[in-house]
């Protein structure tokens, strides 16, 4: 998994969100650029691993718009993401920064591990 899944998650761990808002959370929260062709996969991912629901909220006089919600299974998934940094991300700063930034999730001794 990269940094772009854990922020994805993170982002719906504040609360469900269409992929319009869930893209703009993220960039106003990080400063990454997320684009669709990157949300978008990611989602159809989750929602196949069971980490993500989606529901279709009616709209007037336009197409419904799905919202995905994050699942127990989206959150174990982020913790995991969280508690593990593989050694040939540790690097890679846009991973270690990631993480870092989400060091609330996480308990004292997974913090140590770092």
């Amino acid at each position: 998994m990269s940094y772009i899944e854990i922020v994805i998650l993170r982002r719906l761990h504040g609360g469900p969100a269409h992929g319009y808002e869930l893209r703009k959370r993220v960039e106003e929260t990080t400063g990454f650029v997320l684009h669709n062709n990157s949300l978008y996969p990611a989602l159809r991912r989750f929602e196949e691993a069971g980490a993500v629901t989606k529901a279709a909220e009616p709209q007037q006089g336009r197409p419904p718009r799905l919202v995905y919600t994050l699942t127990d299974v989206g959150r174990d998934m982020l913790h995991d993401m969280l508690a593990e940094l593989p050694a040939e991300q540790v690097g890679q700063p846009e991973e270690f920064l990631t993480r870092l930034g989400q060091f609330n999730l996480l308990n004292q001794a997974e913090r140590a591990g770092y």
